[in-house]
């Protein structure tokens, strides 16, 4: 492997980590909500009646192919943003007197430089997934 792809690597296994974050703190926002509204009809019950209510939420992780989806969305969300063109600042055209001849740029050198490197989606889906087997996940997809 070397350096690119090492890089690559690690790139994507930080994305799939933030996906993973991400998706612990929406849940554990939802688990939250709904104790909370255990606690408060559960205290009025145990108040009025002196009954007790079960709690019946439970709190689930993530699976592996909503970790890999939030991973695509982070994913292209990310190489969007680095996509984006600079917009220029219109500068004042100022004539000059004493011009001097230059060289156009070779158009091959021009072309590969300019050349983005734009992945499929679904490629993209298939290294998420091929990370997370690596770090014992079920692969079952």
């Amino acid at each position: 492997m070397n350096e690119h792809q090492f890089n690559e690597h690690k790139r994507l296994a930080e994305i799939l980590r933030l996906a993973r974050m991400q998706l612990n703190e929406e849940l554990m926002k939802e688990y939250s909500a709904a104790h909370t509204a255990w606690l408060s009809t559960s205290r009025t019950a145990w108040t009025s009646n002196g009954t007790l209510l079960p709690f019946t939420v439970q709190f689930h992780y993530p699976s592996e192919e909503e970790v890999v989806a939030r991973g695509v969305e982070l994913y292209k969300v990310l190489t969007q943003q680095v996509a984006k063109p600079v917009e220029e600042t219109p500068i004042a055209y100022t004539p000059e007197t004493n011009l001097v001849p230059v060289e156009e740029p070779n158009k091959e050198t021009v072309a590969e430089t300019t050349n983005a490197v734009t992945e499929p989606t679904a490629d993209i889906e298939d290294k998420f997934k091929s990370l997370i087997t690596q770090w014992g996940g079920k692969g079952t997809y």
